[in-house]
C-alpha cells in the first residue's frame, strides 16, 4: 500500500499540510523539523508520486496561466479574410475571447475543398491532440451552397455554427429564425406594408431551410390583406435584370433582402428607398442604412465555444456525429436595427399627426 501524507503525519504528529511543505524543503518549515518529516518518510517506505506533485506545483502557482487545450476553429477561409466579413470577424472574436476565458486556445485551421485534404487535415489534428473544433463554413464564395467535411468525425467533437454542412451533422448554433422572422413581419405590418417581396436567391434561401420563405407565406395567410411573392418562384436566375423584372411584374411595397446588393440596383433604376418602397434586411447590423434584424455574431462565437467545452471536458470518450447526429441545436435570437429604409410604424404616423393638429 502507498505510503500517504496523513501516514506520516500521525508518525510525526505534525498536521498534513507542514508534512507536505517540509517534503518540499519550504523554507517556511524549519530545517530541524524538515529532517525529521524527510526520515521518517524514508522509515516508511514513502515514494513521491511526480504526476501528482507537478499538479500541486502548478496548482499552488499563483500566477499561473490557464490553459487546458486547444481547439481548432475551422473554416474555408484564410485568416487575412476575417478583417473583410462581418459575420466571421465576430465569431472568431467570440470564440477566442470566451475560449481564452475558459483556459483553451485557438487555433485557426483553413479547410480544403478537396475531401482527400480534409482528411489529412483531421489526421493532423488527432496527431497534435486535438479533441474538439468550431466548425464555421460560410464564406462569401460557400454562402449560397451547402457542403460537407470529411474527417475523422468518429473521434473528433465538434460544434458548427449554422446550418451550412450536409455532412457531419454536429451539434449547432443558429438562428431564432422563427421569432426572427415574427418579430421583422409584425414589424413591417406595424407600418402598413401589405404587398411583401422576397428578394433573395434560391440557392440562399434553400440554405436557410426555407425558414424566411416559409414565414412569409404563413404570415400571409393568417393576414387576409398580405400578399407575398418571392423573385425565384417567378425568375431562374437572381441577376439585376431579373430582380428589376420581378419587381416591376409584383410591385412589392416591401423587399425582404439578405445583402447590400438590392439597395444598390434600386439606387440605379431610381427607384427611392423607403419613399417609393421599403427595404428590410435579414443580416442588417448596428451600422447599417438598411433597416433590419441584427445577428449577434460574437454570442455566436461564445455559445459554440460553452457547448463543445461542456462535451470536452463532461464525456469520457469524445460523442461522435455518427453516435448522436444533431444531439443538440441551439438557437439565438436576433434584435431590431431601425436604420433609415422602412417608414415610420402606422401608430407613429398616427401619434405625429395629431401633435401637428394641435400645434
Amino acid at each position: 500500500m502507498r505510503v500517504s501524507l496523513r501516514a506520516i503525519a500521525a508518525e510525526t504528529g505534525l498536521n498534513v499540510s507542514t508534512v507536505s511543505r517540509a517534503l518540499r524543503n519550504s523554507s517556511r518549515v524549519n530545517a530541524e523539523t524538515r529532517l525529521m518529516v524527510q526520515e521518517v518518510a524514508e522509515k516508511l517506505g514513502y515514494i513521491r508520486d511526480p504526476l501528482l506533485a507537478a499538479a500541486m506545483t502548478f496548482a499552488r502557482k499563483p500566477d499561473k496561466p490557464v490553459y487546458r487545450e486547444t481547439i481548432a476553429f475551422l473554416t474555408f477561409s484564410d485568416k487575412n479574410d476575417y478583417t473583410k466579413t462581418p459575420w466571421l470577424r465576430g465569431v472568431h472574436t467570440g470564440v477566442s475571447e470566451q475560449a481564452a476565458k475558459m483556459g483553451y486556445s485557438i487555433e485557426h485551421c483553413r479547410i480544403s475543398s478537396q475531401p482527400e485534404r480534409q482528411f489529412a487535415l483531421g489526421r493532423q489534428l488527432l496527431a497534435r491532440g486535438i479533441r474538439g473544433c468550431i466548425v464555421y463554413p460560410t464564406t462569401p464564395d460557400l454562402e449560397q451552397r451547402t457542403v460537407s467535411i470529411n474527417m475523422n468525425w468518429d473521434q473528433i467533437a465538434g460544434v458548427e455554427i449554422g446550418h451550412a454542412l450536409v455532412s457531419p451533422v454536429l451539434p449547432c448554433v443558429i438562428r431564432n429564425q422563427a421569432d426572427d422572422m415574427q418579430m421583422m413581419l409584425s414589424n413591417l405590418h406595424k407600418r402598413g406594408y401589405r404587398r411583401i417581396g422576397l428578394a433573395v436567391s434560391r440557392a440562399d434561401e434553400e440554405k436557410r431551410r426555407w425558414a424566411v420563405h416559409s414565414a412569409c407565406m404563413l404570415f400571409s395567410w393568417q393576414h387576409a390583406e398580405v400578399s407575398y411573392s418571392a423573385i425565384f418562384a417567378g425568375e431562374d436566375n437572381y441577376t439585376r435584370d431579373s430582380f428589376l423584372r420581378w419587381l416591376n411584374r409584383e410591385h412589392p411595397d416591401v423587399l425582404i433582402i439578405n445583402g447590400p446588393g438590392v439597395l444598390q440596383w434600386l439606387s440605379q433604376a431610381g427607384i427611392a428607398v423607403p419613399h417609393d418602397i421599403g427595404l428590410c434586411r435579414i443580416d442588417s447590423d448596428t451600422t447599417a442604412k438598411e433597416s433590419g434584424l441584427v445577428v449577434d455574431y460574437v454570442r455566436f462565437g461564445t455559445t459554440a465555444v460553452n457547448q463543445l467545452v461542456m462535451t470536452l471536458e463532461r464525456a469520457s470518450t469524445v460523442p461522435t456525429a455518427t453516435e448522436s447526429p444533431g444531439a443538440l441545436t441551439l438557437s439565438l435570437p436576433s434584435t431590431w436595427h431601425e436604420g433609415e429604409t422602412l417608414r415610420a410604424p402606422a401608430q407613429m404616423k398616427v401619434r405625429s399627426k395629431r401633435q401637428s393638429r394641435k400645434a
